[in-house]
């Protein structure tokens, strides 16, 4: 796979944020790129191929011999972003911006591809390997799936388009887009299974984010999520197939207080799981409510889980949406790859 931006080459607001669509491999700024709204609009996945292997299919940029990473080890990813009123960069050394680690499992394998799961903290969280909210409980969940694990921080106290109560796509989706691309470069990753996850505004981002990009992310978790906004296309999108869907599709558009996954969903997107406490007092579960709604509106696969609690994620409950990535199938938009 050619090096280059995954997400977005460059930040752009969220009024024309546009996704890199690559047409036979996964590619960067070079490649042809297609408008979400035009791709989903006919009714086409949205569809990668990479390279294949006899152990399933991968997701391979040109390898980073300046970058290693050793199993059983967090390791920062060694990239910061520097921010102005201006312009936005990502480099490996810089005064302002903040990193992330990397987490591969003892037990990954460079000749099997690697799900690979990308979580994104809370508001003021750091990447912090001790974290069960950011490790699924502990980096020890991961081994036997020989998950890999990104954690980036964002480049504010919150995700970019949270900071300010209305702010827009920027800093962090370059961030993001250079950190994917790190781990790109340097393990096998299975294309099939690639996961953008997130806890309380890190699961608002994912949900905003991930369905923006069902090119590249098969799921979303979003744990104890407040909100989710996507860009325009993909609001759009997501509008049109509830307004096409016919009386009694079996996906509904009421909302329910308990648990399940919906049915009839279509394979454009990515599977979601959500979660949230029914004493949550930061983000009330009407939130998580309010959101499954609309997705379900939109025919889009969700499995969502009510527990009993305030704003955290349980053992069981981080268990669970490990589970559901590792064990389900994903979007055909996550490209050709394994699946179980």
């Amino acid at each position: 796979m050619k090096s280059g931006g995954l997400l977005s080459s460059r930040p752009l607001p969220a009024e024309s944020f546009r996704v890199q669509v690559s047409r036979g491999s996964r590619s960067g700024a070079g490649a042809s790129t297609t408008d979400q709204t035009d791709t989903l609009q006919q009714g086409r996945d949205v569809v990668a191929t990479p390279s294949s292997s006899s152990s399933g299919s991968s997701i391979n940029q040109t390898p980073n011999s300046a970058y290693k990473l050793t199993p059983g080890q967090a390791q920062p990813l060694g990239l910061e972003v520097a921010a102005t009123a201006t312009t936005t960069t990502t480099t490996s050394r810089s005064r302002r911006g903040r990193g992330g680690f990397v987490y591969v499992p003892r037990s990954y394998d460079p000749r099997r591809p690697s799900p690979l799961a990308v979580m994104l903290h809370g508001a003021g969280g750091r990447a912090d390997p001790g974290d069960p909210y950011l490790t699924f409980g502990g980096l020890q969940a991961l081994e036997a799936s020989a998950c890999l694990l990104l954690v980036p921080e964002s480049t504010g106290a919150t995700w970019d388009l949270i900071r300010g109560g209305g702010g827009d796509f920027g800093p962090d989706v370059a961030h993001i887009d250079a950190a994917l691309g790190r781990v790109f470069g340097s393990c096998a990753v299975d294309a099939g299974r690639v996961a953008l996850a997130g806890f309380s505004d890190g699961a608002s981002y994912a949900l905003s984010l991930g369905l923006a990009n069902p090119q590249l992310f098969t799921h979303l978790l979003a744990f104890s999520p407040g909100f989710m906004r996507p860009p325009p296309a993909a609001e759009a999108a997501m509008q049109r197939a509830g307004s096409s869907m016919h009386s009694g599709s079996g996906t509904g558009s009421s909302m329910h207080s308990g648990s399940g996954s919906s049915s009839g969903s279509s394979s454009v997107w990515p599977r979601v799981f959500v979660s949230h406490g029914t004493g949550d007092r930061v983000l009330p579960v009407g939130c998580s409510r309010g959101i499954v709604t609309r997705l379900r509106a939109a025919r889009i696969d969700v499995s969502y889980h009510e527990f009993e609690g305030g704003h955290v994620i349980p053992g069981h409950v981080a268990a669970e949406g490990l589970s559901f990535f590792l064990s389900g199938a994903g979007s055909t938009g996550g490209g050709g790859g394994a699946r179980e």
